[in-house]
């Protein structure tokens, strides 16, 4: 069984990253696929692990997932560069894994989750940044919120800006899309959180709505999010896909093309 995730295409070549079940163990394996008429590269040697990213650059693919812990019951969130693992992070997380990874400039990005080793607690969202001996690592978390999760990010190499769009619970249990607005200055300096934007909160209308992002993109000056939003309490609530466009500073305004058609964007792509 194969379970194909995420694809990058460059020139002839198609990458996708997934995973698929061992034969031999049972476990899933992490998997990267380049052009469909070959065998998968299998990631890792680990009991169990999973790629949910793939990002191509400068001639080499870096793949964003995670792979069992040799020390612990956790997970170890990784990247994959041309097939050799680059662990991200600290070990003494007991879930911690990479979602997704945007390379620009020389630095390899990545975004995902994390939470405290031997505990079920609070999800925390994690930023790593890495180029050569620069290892930059963050936390984040939203005041009230018992869960963070950043599905995507990219950095605009020009302005300088970082974006990375996910979702977090609410103090009620609603899901709500959000997108965090950072400033990079690629000189090895660190990373400064200028803006938590709630793409569909509790003080709006769409307040009833449970809303994820999973994926972000910029082209010029206008940033597009896209993901879902779903009725909250509602007795049969249905996904209805929707992209959220704005700009840096600005508001972001939600547009739902399939109206009430049940449906879900998870990547989004603009040229």
């Amino acid at each position: 069984m194969y379970r194909l995730i995420i694809l990058f295409a460059i020139a002839s070549e198609i990458y996708v990253a997934g995973y698929g079940r061992s034969s031999a163990t049972n476990q899933s394996c992490a998997l990267l696929w380049i052009d469909a008429v070959n065998e998968p590269i299998a990631l890792s040697s680990y009991l169990r692990s999973i790629a949910n990213s793939v990002y191509v650059a400068d001639g080499s693919y870096y793949v964003a997932g995670w792979r069992s812990s040799a020390a612990s019951r956790g997970e170890r969130g990784v990247i994959w560069k041309d097939g050799v693992e680059i662990p991200l992070g600290q070990q003494q997380y007991t879930r911690h894994e990479a979602l997704s990874c945007f390379v620009a400039d020389g630095y390899t990005f990545a975004c995902g989750v994390v939470s405290p080793y031997n505990s079920d607690g609070p999800m925390s969202g994690a930023l790593w940044i890495t180029k050569g001996a620069i290892d930059i690592y963050n936390t984040y978390t939203v005041s009230g919120s018992s869960s963070v999760r950043p599905e995507a990010l990219y950095y605009d190499v020009l302005k300088k800006r970082l974006y990375m769009a996910g979702h977090y619970a609410s103090s009620d249990g609603v899901s709500i899309a959000a997108l965090w607005e950072m400033t990079f200055p690629n000189d090895g300096g660190g990373v400064t959180m200028e803006r938590l934007v709630r793409l569909s909160s509790e003080e709006t209308e769409e307040s009833w709505l449970h809303a994820n992002a999973y994926s972000v993109y910029v082209l010029g000056d206008d940033v597009y999010v896209a993901g879902q939003i779903q009725a909250y309490g509602s007795r049969y609530p249905q996904d209805e896909a929707a992209i959220w466009k704005g700009v840096w500073g600005g508001t972001y305004t939600a547009a739902k093309p399939n109206d009430k058609t049940p449906s879900v964007y998870e990547s989004v792509f603009v040229k």
